[in-house]
């Protein structure tokens, strides 16, 4: 692990996107497991919204 992190960034403020990673998933036919571990529950809800295809 990187001991070189200070901090977490809401999602949306940095440049992580999820719909790159979504589109990606999309392309297979089998099912697959995301673990995030930021500890603000908004962003987890807003990259689980994208990954499953809902709104936030």
């Amino acid at each position: 692990a990187n001991r070189n992190e200070t901090k977490h960034l809401s999602y949306g403020e940095g440049t992580l996107r999820a719909e790159p990673l979504a589109e990606a998933l999309r392309r297979f036919a089998r099912p697959a497991t995301v673990i995030s571990e930021s500890p603000d529950l908004e962003s987890d809800r807003a990259i689980r919204s994208v990954l499953v295809g809902t709104t936030a």
